[in-house]
């Protein structure tokens, strides 16, 4: 797997995306993501399919990928974005502490 890099000396922001099922978390992670000066908010995915298309559409860097979300939980959807070219850094993310574990 490939990923290119930016040039030493230049700044880019981070292109993240946000994946949750619940409204209330991918707005507050996604306010987050507008807060901080390193990262750029690029899309919110709702699904596990959403995610796979708006990582398709999108390109990020970054996925702050819910682990359980119906039909194509964050398991699933980072198995498949590992067959892809160019895969984002993901950090998973939940509300429940059985998954956190």
């Amino acid at each position: 797997m490939h990923r290119e890099r930016p040039q030493r000396g230049l700044r880019s922001r981070i292109r993240t995306l946000v994946a949750d099922d619940e409204p209330l978390a991918r707005e507050l992670m996604s306010n987050f993501v507008r807060r901080e000066p390193g990262l750029d908010l690029v899309g919110t995915a709702a699904s596990g399919s959403e995610t796979l298309a708006a990582v398709e559409a999108s390109a990020p860097d970054l996925l702050l990928l819910d682990i359980q979300m119906p039909c194509l939980d964050g398991i699933s959807v980072a198995e498949q974005l590992a067959a892809l070219e160019r895969t984002p850094y993901i950090i998973f993310v939940t509300a429940h502490d059985s998954f956190a574990i």
